[in-house]
């Protein structure tokens, strides 16, 4: 009794875990089937979320049979004993949720599919490779039946799944670029003159497609959908499809004349429902799968009779089992609030919106050596191909991609409803495709690279941000890839520890993932509280003299505070030898530097901002704004120098050295302290204060030089301290420098009417 306890707790435990697992699932997959709508704004956000949320409840209501593939779909659970698959299942659910999470808070999308797939193969294997090493590979009926660990593994899905990832990954991609193209030769960035004569068939063959796919894909297992019906629509696809396709093909040519545009935005929303209710009615078992696998293995367990678990074999898995369906819509409606206050989701969304987006602006990943080699290349080939292209050709194709500009006070589309509408249709295509074929796919790969692709052929990439959205393309591809290799090591781990400490150790882990979600959680939080406040400027649309004035006391006050106590903590912590605080401040003026630079990135934008009256300050505005980056940039290397110091063990800093410093920090915090007591109104006797302020720190700097000198000479001081004190003073003088230009540029800024 006391054994079927401890296993009861464990299913318990999957049960937590897995609710857990569905909240940052949905974190990771809103991408699938958000991007679109949100992109092209087809519908205001709270539409979008309830098209999308009804979505994941009817989907997750109606699916059943997916959960199999935990089950049987990657091991064999009849050469596994009950203890040995507990063990996997706790180790699968327990990796699952934090790496999922903290994919999710870097922003990057991720598959669900390839976590869970991989994750069971890793816990698989794990089990298997302990009994090789025991010398006693599973016995069924008092017979040997597997011989080595290959036998344990599903091998041909395992490869199945593999082959699938890469063929989605270069189809969705090269058809997506494909189709849009087409698309937009036909439409134009213009596309509302062209509706009134492609809009129906446009529409007609976009609706036609995402309702073969919401049959084909969404619906294929749903428990409400008897065998007749299920192959009167794969007997008579090709029947269904022209039905489908003339049918809506009149109906939207005729709802043209009524709503307009209306029936683009119509054939987004359809598009973004039939993907939210794949999503959950497919990779429901990616999130719960496992856990309902563990109850199943549980409840065999259970009716043996008190059967020795480590000896008591899984074939009843083998066996086809139904899922009570308020299991599935409770899982639905844990997803869809999730999807709804989810703040993880948008960030994954926010990343492929950047990458796809047709504007200019702020980019989110710093260029690499391989995607600056692969624009160098297109380029290359770009300009060798366009030599063959007859000139009268490449002009007429130019002008149908001819952007169309907005206002100044209207908001730019990330893209427009053609892109979003091929997106959506490409995706659901090749979805239905693969699983016609009984091929993986998973639908984060392919909305994915169908969304990149989109965007390719858009021109979106410019020279301006071609490199920096290809780097993007391939930091989110190389995640991908490490999420396997993570999932599968993770598991395989934390599976191996718990086979060998006991299946007791499995409640150690339990609170570690608990408290790693809830963490996370926090975290992110603060970080998006902060980012909110460091967003200034870039909501507004006109930018007066007076609200750039005003902005630039607040900003010049917040960083030079920022700094000025950091710098204090640093020299503080290096006297006493804290490396944790140095590391602290090392990171603090990193993310410091991070934020001067993403200030620089935002002048044009904000320049374009200025009205009439505004104008004749920005010289000195930007002037501003390039003295905070060198005074970031300084105060980096003033961390650099002291954790370095720390870091290698050097010798500490002596007594002398630490008594000018320490006098350096007390006359810097006086400078500051004036300096910001006279900045909303900085007149010229404040100015002339100010200045005779600096004359007398660079003065007892020199002097602090002098006699570091004198140390060096009569050999009271070490080389890499010498080495150390001199760089700080250097670094100090060039910080008071920048403070003190920053004051100039800004009392010049003031004074501007």
């Amino acid at each position: 009794m006391q054994t079927e306890m401890i296993y009861l707790i464990m299913v318990g435990i999957l049960f937590t875990l897995a609710v857990a697992d569905l909240i940052v699932g949905v974190s990771n997959d809103a991408i699938n089937f958000l991007n679109s709508a949100i992109g092209s704004r087809a519908a205001r956000f709270r539409t979008v979320m309830i098209v999308a949320m009804i979505g994941i409840i009817v989907g997750a209501a109606f699916s059943s049979g997916m959960m199999e593939v935990s089950r049987k779909g990657i091991f064999n659970p009849q050469f596994f004993y009950f203890r040995d698959l507990m063990i996997i299942f706790v180790s699968v659910i327990i990796v699952d949720v934090i790496l999922l999470d903290t994919f999710n808070s870097f922003g990057l999308p991720t598959s669900t599919t390839v976590s869970m797939v991989f994750e069971l193969l890793g816990g698989a294997v794990a089990v298997a490779f302990a009994y090789y090493l025991r010398g006693n590979l599973i016995n069924l009926n008092g017979s040997l039946v597997v011989g080595s660990v290959n036998d344990y593994i599903n091998n041909k899905k395992a490869f199945e799944i593999i082959m699938s990832i890469l063929l989605s990954i270069v189809m969705a991609f090269t058809f997506g670029a494909l189709i849009q193209y087409i698309f937009r030769i036909i439409f134009t960035f213009n596309y509302k003159k062209v509706l009134p004569y492609f809009g129906g068939i446009f529409s007609g063959i976009a609706f036609t497609a995402i309702i073969y796919f919401m049959l084909i894909k969404g619906a294929k297992d749903a428990s409400f959908m008897t065998e007749g019906v299920k192959s009167f629509i794969h007997d008579n696809s090709r029947i269904i499809i022209i039905i489908n396709l003339i049918s809506w093909t009149v109906i939207f040519q005729l709802l043209y004349f009524v709503i307009k545009e209306w029936i683009l935005r119509i054939v987004v929303l359809a598009g973004t429902f039939a993907l939210a209710m794949a999503f959950a009615g497919n990779d429901l078992v990616n999130f719960i799968g496992v856990s309902i696998a563990g109850l199943n293995a549980y409840s065999a367990f259970s009716a043996s009779g008190g059967v020795n678990p480590s000896a008591f074999t899984m074939e009843s898995l083998l066996n086809s089992m139904t899922t009570e369906g308020w299991l599935l819509v409770t899982a639905g409606i844990i997803m869809a609030i999730s999807l709804w206050t989810s703040k993880k989701a948008k960030k994954v969304i926010s990343t492929t919106i950047d990458l796809t987006r047709q504007n200019e602006g702020e980019e989110q990943f710093s260029s690499n050596y391989l995607a600056r080699t692969i624009v160098r290349v297109g380029r290359h080939f770009g300009e060798t191909s366009g030599k063959i292209v007859p000139q009268a050709i490449k002009e007429a194709v130019n002008k149908r991609f001819e952007k169309v500009h907005t206002t100044k006070d209207e908001a730019p589309l990330a893209f427009d409803l053609i892109r979003a509408s091929v997106i959506l249709v490409v995706s659901s295509a090749l979805i239905a495709f693969g699983t016609s074929n009984k091929l993986p796919l998973s639908t984060t790969y392919v909305t994915f690279m169908t969304a990149m692709g989109a965007s390719f052929a858009d021109r979106s990439w410019s020279r301006e941000s071609a490199v920096y959205r290809i780097s993007g393309v391939l930091n989110v591809i190389g995640g991908w890839f490490i999420t396997a290799f993570a999932a599968f090591c993770g598991t395989f781990i934390l599976a191996t520890v718990i086979f060998y400490l006991g299946t007791w150790s499995a409640f150690v882990f339990f609170p570690l993932a608990i408290y790693t979600f809830i963490r996370s959680n926090i975290l992110h939080r603060r970080k998006l509280t902060k980012a909110a406040q460091e967003k200034s400027m870039d909501t507004v649309t006109t930018l007066s003299s007076n609200a750039l004035k005003a902005n630039c006391v607040s900003t010049i006050q917040q960083y030079i505070s920022e700094i000025d106590g950091m710098y204090k903590q640093t020299l503080e912590a290096l006297f006493a030898e804290k490396r944790k605080v140095l590391l602290d401040s090392r990171k603090a003026s990193k993310d410091t530097r991070r934020r001067t630079q993403e200030l620089k990135l935002q002048l044009p934008e904000i320049l374009k901002k200025l009205d009439a009256e505004a104008v004749p300050g920005s010289y000195n505005y930007v002037q501003i704004v390039e003295n905070l980056n060198e005074l970031a940039y300084t105060f980096n290397s003033i961390t650099k120098y002291a954790f370095d110091h720390v870091d290698n063990n050097h010798k500490e800093l002596i007594p002398d050295q630490i008594a000018d410093l320490s006098e350096l920090i007390r006359r810097k915090d006086n400078l500051v302290g004036n300096l910001l007591l006279g900045l909303e109104n900085p007149d010229d006797d404040y100015m002339e204060l100010m200045n005779q302020e600096n004359k007398k720190m660079i003065h007892y700097m020199d002097e602090c030089i002098l006699r570091q000198i004198k140390r060096v000479k009569n050999g009271t001081s070490g080389k890499k301290t010498s080495i150390l004190f001199m760089n700080l003073i250097s670094e100090t003088k060039n910080l008071v420098s920048f403070e003190m230009n920053l004051l100039r540029a800004h009392h010049q800024f003031m004074q501007k009417d």
